[in-house]
């Protein structure tokens, strides 16, 4: 009766230390599976840290779209009256010693008369020529009662002949008498009047000669 009591001990024992390693086996493979979970999560973090992130690069221009819009509005709304122009005829000489009629856009601007003539003394563009001597300037010009008074430089005295100063002065008077406000034009030089130029008459006012045009 004593060994069968032993036999059970011993049989209660032996279960009871196969639990405990049964237990502790299970243990340690939850405590692994644990520190195995904690490092993929911890590799996952390190490649996602490691990513670059893109930023919107810079404009090397240092201007931005709403800057470029607001130039290109500036430019649309821009006043169209300063790109007018208006064609004139300004006159010049040809082969047959006759005055011909350049056409030319010039800008339209207030006082046209002075603008025109400036743009006379600059000289012909389509072949023809001009007896105004070089380097001579338009000083003012002044519109009264249908006369305009021509104010020029001192180089405008430097005609070579008489030929050449008369179709030079009417180069003047015909051009500007193309204008319906202008009927005739007196010729100054240097803020005086002047009586003649080799013999020109400019003692009075001069009016359009057609019978110099072909």
């Amino acid at each position: 009766m004593f060994s069968d009591r032993v036999k059970k001990q011993k049989r209660i024992f032996l279960l009871g230390l196969i639990t405990l390693l049964i237990l502790s086996l299970l243990a340690g493979c939850s405590l692994l599976k644990g520190k195995e979970e904690k490092k993929d999560e911890a590799e996952v973090e390190t490649e996602d840290s490691g990513k670059n992130i893109e930023f919107p690069e810079a404009d090397p221009s240092g201007t931005n779209e709403a800057e470029e819009k607001t130039g290109e509005e500036e430019e649309t709304f821009s006043d169209p009256e300063m790109n007018e122009t208006k064609e004139v005829m300004l006159y010049y000489i040809d082969g047959d010693q006759m005055l011909k009629a350049e056409k030319r856009e010039i800008p339209k601007v207030e006082g046209i008369a002075k603008k025109t003539v400036e743009e006379l003394l600059k000289g012909p563009q389509s072949g023809l020529k001009t007896t105004i001597p070089a380097g001579t300037k338009l000083r003012d010009i002044n519109i009264k009662d249908k006369t305009a008074t021509v104010d020029l430089s001192k180089e405008f005295l430097d005609f070579e002949n008489s030929m050449d100063a008369e179709m030079g002065i009417y180069t003047i008077v015909n051009t500007l008498t193309e204008y319906p406000t202008i009927d005739s034009v007196k010729i100054w030089v240097e803020g005086q009047s002047v009586s003649d130029i080799l013999g020109v008459d400019l003692s009075k006012p001069l009016y359009r000669d057609e019978s110099i045009l072909p």
